[in-house]
């Protein structure tokens, strides 16, 4: 058991250090160390490896970023995004507010965080530069703005991280998931105002490079009114079941999933030829993320049979406290995606969860909180991918060098934040919220 513990940390170690050297797929490597460990050190054929593979996820997050891909693809976000700063451009003290307002309402439509950060973190910067403030603000608009904006349960992103949380919770992880996405958000909004202060953002001077967009093409006006039917139909039947109890309801909430109106609604914006297929194909879905997520999640889904999580799980529930267990994990998340890409290091993460549940009595939801919490905030730093899409918009290299520490810290900041919260019990009461999750503990 120790050996396979030893094995499985070496392979993940390797998998990192030689994508990052070779400047390949981190996915594709830990994929490859699956298929050659499990026959040859861990009896498990290349036939059930395969079945490791997160089919789920990695369908989820191709139908929602093609679908959405259309939108990107054909302006209609970047217009959207382009009419509210002009209908505001005269609100100097409160601009940067604007800004970030901007994008989480982009987000909302249904943008992922990623594609919001690279399209909209030029138009940040540029505003910025010309009014003078400093340039941290920006990071802030476009990196919580983006990621606060995009988790709403009717978006690519939530539908990403939901499905990742779907083999611990099975359909519970969209009740877990939509809790926790009021969280980000207002911790985001929080975080963002207590900058923009910090920093007097309000003292900038009038940005005159705003220019008034085009009015919406027909395009994209048959693209924005898609979105907006295929999001009512994802949110409306919850909402209205939770009101008025109903069978159409619960017929509807279990089966129009994200999966159906993001395959429904690529497939009506590809016949309206709403895009360039090829180029959204291409450019607009994420396949270095997606093979990151499917690759490291084959090999992390093997953790548990070859049983290095009920070792490591057990360790850290014995061996710490059981009220500091909550803060040591969101210590342990933090600090990996501060450095890594989140999604490498989340499907090991989620897998302790049960385990630490089991062993430390703290409430299984809350630690999926502890868990989403630090692995999402903590990588504003511009070692995480998320914080370095956050500053592409950045042209001038000696700010973005100058930014380097201070995204650091704000993520160092942002887990003991998170951290603190968990030791005080603030995640546990909101899982408990949730229900006692007892059943997933015991499966």
């Amino acid at each position: 058991m120790g050996m396979n513990v030893a094995i499985f940390v070496i392979a993940i170690v390797l998998s990192i250090v030689i994508g990052m050297k070779l400047k390949t797929n981190i996915g594709l490597i830990a994929l490859a160390f699956a298929f050659i460990c499990g026959p040859f050190l861990w009896g498990i054929g290349p036939s059930k490896v395969i079945n490791y593979f997160p089919v789920s996820t990695f369908l989820m997050i191709f139908c929602g970023t093609y679908f959405y891909g259309f939108a990107i693809d054909n302006g209609t976000f970047k217009n959207i995004a382009g009419k509210i700063l002009w209908k505001f451009r005269n609100k100097t003290k409160i601009m940067p507010i604007i800004l970030y307002i901007t994008a989480v309402l982009v987000c909302f439509l249904g943008a992922n965080s990623g594609s919001c950060c690279i399209f909209f973190s030029p138009i940040v910067f540029s505003i910025l530069t010309e009014m003078g403030v400093n340039p941290l603000m920006g990071v802030f608009i476009v990196y919580c703005g983006a990621t606060g904006g995009s988790m709403m349960p009717w978006t690519s992103d939530f539908a990403r991280k939901e499905a990742m949380w779907v083999p611990q919770f099975g359909d519970s992880a969209h009740g877990v998931m939509s809790a926790y996405s009021v969280f980000q958000f207002v911790f985001m909004t929080i975080a963002v105002l207590v900058v923009f202060f910090i920093t007097k953002s309000y003292k900038g001077r009038a940005a005159v490079s705003i220019t008034e967009p085009e009015p919406l093409n027909k395009k994209q006006k048959q693209n924005l009114v898609i979105i907006v039917i295929f999001s009512l139909a994802l949110l409306l039947p919850p909402i209205i079941g939770m009101l008025v109890p109903n069978k159409i309801c619960k017929f509807l909430q279990s089966n129009v999933t994200i999966y159906v109106l993001s395959t429904v609604g690529a497939v009506v914006c590809h016949a309206l030829k709403l895009g360039d297929i090829d180029t959204i194909v291409t450019k607009r879905i994420p396949w270095k993320s997606m093979w990151i997520v499917a690759g490291m999640g084959t090999l992390m889904g093997m953790a548990n049979d070859i049983g290095v999580t009920e070792v490591i799980g057990k360790f850290m529930g014995e061996s710490i406290p059981k009220w500091l267990v909550p803060a040591v994990l969101v210590i342990c998340c933090g600090l990996l995606s501060s450095v890594v890409h989140g999604a490498v290091v989340q499907p090991m993460m989620n897998s302790f969860v049960p385990i630490l549940a089991g062993v430390s009595g703290a409430n299984i939801f809350g630690l999926a909180f502890c868990v989403q919490a630090a692995l999402s905030l903590s990588g504003i730093s511009q070692f995480s991918a998320g914080g370095n899409v956050a500053v592409v918009g950045c042209t001038d290299d000696k700010v973005k060098a100058k930014l380097v520490m201070p995204q650091f810290y704000t993520s160092l900041i942002f887990i003991a934040v998170i951290a603190v919260l968990a030791a005080v019990g603030f995640f546990d009461m909101i899982g408990g919220l949730l229900g006692p999750g007892t059943e997933f503990i015991t499966q």
